[in-house]
């Protein structure tokens, strides 16, 4: 078992916390988070930060082809095996302003093969100024965008959200 797998539960209550809660708050099916964490951290890796043993900020990474919502525009300019993904950045609320997400974003860049990847992505809600400013902040610019149809913590009524597909090159 890799010390993701050994993670994957902190991982996925921060998870929790992020999405189900406040402005984008939405439905989520905890059996297809697990598989969805699973299988990202089985392809890919994660960068984590610790207030004494709890995982209170992680960052999420594999190759794009991960994606599978990736935009035809995107798939067809750039190889998915040569880009990085980052699936995830998540901080846990009582930590947000405190830099812990331009902190991981700059290990990430520090520890990216970059003889493997030649780009970078990173998805982000339309509405998420705050987050859509860091990455920005860090060089990457939006290049493409998507609808999703989400479900409102209600567990019935739907949603849609755009989400902004950001590009940066190594």
């Amino acid at each position: 078992m890799s010390n993701n797998e050994v993670y994957q539960s902190q991982i996925e209550t921060l998870y929790l916390d992020t999405f189900s809660k406040g402005d984008a708050a939405q439905h989520l099916d905890l059996s297809m988070l697990r598989h969805y964490l699973n299988s990202t951290l089985k392809q890919g890796h994660a960068l984590m930060c610790f207030d004494q043993n709890k995982l209170i900020a992680c960052l999420l990474y594999a190759s794009l082809s991960i994606d599978t919502e990736c935009p035809k525009q995107i798939l067809d300019r750039f190889v998915p095996s040569q880009c990085a993904y980052i699936s995830e950045l998540m901080v846990d609320v009582n930590y947000r302003g405190m830099g812990l997400g331009r902190k991981l974003m700059v290990s990430f860049f520090d520890l990216l093969n970059k003889q493997q990847y030649a780009d970078v992505f990173i998805r982000v809600w339309d509405q998420n100024l705050v987050a859509i400013h860091l990455y920005q902040g860090v060089g990457f610019q939006v290049i493409s965008s998507i609808q999703q149809i989400k479900i409102h913590v209600d567990g019935i009524s739907n949603f849609s959200m755009t989400k902004l597909y950001l590009h940066k090159a190594l």
